[in-house]
């Protein structure tokens, strides 16, 4: 009977079902991508504390939009409760898209714009009348009714549909992005491990330390953790060094293992997954790599 490479448990066949290395979500495929060796019970758990942290980001949705990755109920919107100033107006509100992610228009938030004397008052088609009408009454005593307001409404149509020039992320966003990415990493590079060095892999020092970290990890609670292993990581900025790939290299380097991955061009992560690479004898670089 096979055995979990995360809880080390020996367990029946059905228990176990195929693992993606390089997760489905972020645009992963491929037989080569399933690790076969993660039970059912580690493989949820694994799912919920560590790699839901990286997969609901913000950052993460984006580059789904941006290289139309779908996952079950299509292409996400990484706009979704991001306020945004329509063009060069005052008005905010949200960009939506469809399931193909591509813009399908933009919602404005009920609000009231005062200018040069003059009032906006503005807000979602479906119940504006009533909206219209109540902040007259209230704000500005006046009266009007729901007809005035559908003679004097200006609506935005599919013509009037906007298109993004740029993204800006904060530097919070990416620090935090940084976070909650690095422990999925880790994930992913010990896998690979496992399945391309085999049972050997699993009581080296550094892979027990790995296995033991991720096994506790919850990006919930976890704001701050301690490595487990040493780590270099590159963020860089996404528009001007994005690529469709996520590759996984593997190779020895002064008698360490390394994992290197490059995350959609735009994150990059050095990561050692063992002090004594030479008892896994001798190999040029083993690559894993998808094209989303």
């Amino acid at each position: 009977m096979p055995e979990c490479i995360f809880c080390r448990k020996i367990k029946d066949e059905k228990m176990f079902n195929a693992e993606h290395i390089i997760l489905d979500s972020l645009g992963g495929k491929g037989e080569e991508n399933v690790c076969r060796n993660v039970c059912i019970e580690c493989n949820s758990s694994l799912g919920t504390r560590v790699d839901a942290g990286m997969v609901n980001e913000t950052i993460t949705k984006y580059m789904r939009y941006l290289f139309k990755i779908k996952g079950r109920t299509g292409i996400p919107n990484p706009f979704k409760n991001i306020k945004i100033n329509y063009a060069n107006s005052q008005i905010k509100g949200e960009l939506k898209t469809n399931k193909d992610g591509e813009i399908s228009g933009f919602v404005a938030d009920h609000q009231v714009i005062e200018e040069q004397g003059k009032i906006l008052i503005v807000g979602p088609r479906c119940g504006f009348g009533g909206y219209a009408k109540s902040v007259m009454q209230k704000t500005y005593g006046e009266e009007i009714s729901e007809d005035d307001v559908k003679n004097k409404g200006v609506f935005f149509d599919t013509s009037l549909v906007p298109r993004i020039k740029f993204v800006k992320i904060s530097e919070e966003a990416m620090a935090d992005y940084q976070v909650k990415v690095v422990p999925v990493m880790l994930k992913m590079a010990y896998e690979f491990c496992f399945v391309k060095l085999g049972d050997a892999y699993l009581d080296d020092a550094a892979a027990v330390e790995i296995r033991e970290f991720l096994m506790k990890f919850d990006y919930k609670k976890d704001k701050f953790y301690y490595m487990p292993t040493d780590a270099e990581v590159d963020m860089k900025d996404i528009d001007a060094n994005k690529e469709n790939i996520i590759e996984l290299s593997m190779y020895i380097e002064a008698k360490r293992l390394y994992v290197y991955i490059n995350l959609y061009g735009f994150f990059k992560c050095k990561l050692c997954m063992s002090h004594s690479a030479e008892k896994f004898g001798e190999f040029e670089t083993y690559t894993l790599k998808v094209t989303v």
